[in-house]
């Protein structure tokens, strides 16, 4: 049996996994300061500068106690969800690992045991630290893009994504609201990304080079979260304009993807940038501030609307599907293994 210790170690990296980066002081400052620009130059010149004026703009109270939000909340609550969050960085880190040896292996076969040597010039060393940098979460948000519309384009997928569209008003609690199994394969995907990045810079420079980090995050995505990364489920409109909105996603862009229009369906997928969505044709820019509806088709909302079938119904709705039921049982036992392995190393 394990002592406290042990138990208390896995407390502690259960609640560090729960409280993923966007929930950082900094982050969440961020986010703060974002929003109240926006009161004041929207919303503030009419109605007066106050401090509550700004919390109701912050807040709204129809938001925050609509019945969506009450069942994000249930959902948060509820341990499964919690599990899964706890257990996807370790899926993601193993699969980044893995593609990494499986890539590293590849290239050495391919064309041999390469001896690098780095000239040691600060424009060298500083270029090759930002081109990875920059790859590094490029290659994470490229696999991660796919992952989107493949969640999107397949039906038995769009089952499990639909959890997270039914969201009828957006708060950053929504960000929450993913199937597990939804949570399990984006963490392969981006794990993939990260590791094809690294085998190939590894290699190709004898692991002579590091990323650029901010506060343990890779920079690029730190400066992505200072951006308003946690306004994207709010009702905060927040738009990079016609140039930076063809680079990043914006707030706004995000939202737009929630939107229950036709014209908004499967539109900016990408995580932190705009151009997967400018190259492969999904891109949507909007020209002003729009007046959006979230959630789902009637027909599929009314079936999202208690906690339980936000974890079942994408099952039962499957259910005709054999190769979907294939799929999402193969998903399930990949699941369970690495969840096992990480408690194994855990207790044992």
């Amino acid at each position: 049996m394990p002592d406290f210790s042990t138990i208390y170690s896995l407390l502690r990296q259960y609640i560090k996994w729960f409280q993923y980066p966007a929930t950082r002081w900094y982050f969440i400052l961020s986010c703060i300061i974002l929003a109240l620009i926006v009161y004041v130059m929207r919303y503030a010149r009419s109605q007066g500068y106050t401090i509550s004026g700004f919390l109701k703009y912050l807040f709204p109270k129809e938001l925050y106690t609509h019945d969506s939000t009450k069942l994000d909340i249930k959902f948060i609550l509820s341990f499964p969800i919690i599990a899964g969050i706890f257990f996807k960085p370790a899926l993601a880190f193993s699969t980044a690992a893995g593609t990494y040896q499986g890539g590293y292996w590849l290239l050495e076969k391919s064309f041999g045991t390469q001896a690098i040597i780095i000239p040691e010039s600060w424009w060298v060393i500083g270029g090759l630290t930002a081109a990875f940098t920059i790859t590094s979460a490029m290659a994470a948000d490229l696999f991660f893009y796919f992952h989107h519309w493949l969640l999107h384009k397949v039906k038995f997928l769009w089952e499990f994504h639909k959890v997270h569209h039914s969201a009828e008003v957006l708060t950053p609690l929504v960000d929450y609201r993913a199937h597990p199994l939804e949570i399990m394969t984006y963490g392969t995907a981006k794990g993939i990304g990260v590791g094809i990045a690294q085998a190939l810079f590894v290699y190709g420079t004898g692991g002579q080079i590091h990323i650029y980090t901010v506060l343990g995050l890779n920079a690029v995505i730190f400066i992505y979260y200072v951006m308003g990364y946690s306004l994207r489920h709010s009702h905060v409109w927040i738009s990079y304009g016609p140039f930076f909105s063809r680079i990043f996603i914006s707030p706004a862009q995000h939202q737009i993807h929630h939107s229950v229009a036709e014209k908004h369906w499967d539109k900016n997928m990408g995580g932190a940038f705009a151009l997967w969505d400018w190259i492969f044709g999904t891109l949507y820019v909007p020209k002003e501030k729009e007046e959006l509806e979230f959630g789902i088709p009637p027909e599929d909302q009314k079936e999202f609307r208690s906690v339980k079938n936000l974890y079942l119904k994408p099952f039962t709705n499957n259910a005709n599907s054999k190769t979907g039921l294939v799929i999402v049982f193969i998903m399930i036992g990949v699941f369970l293994y690495f969840s096992l392995r990480q408690l194994y190393q855990v207790f044992m």
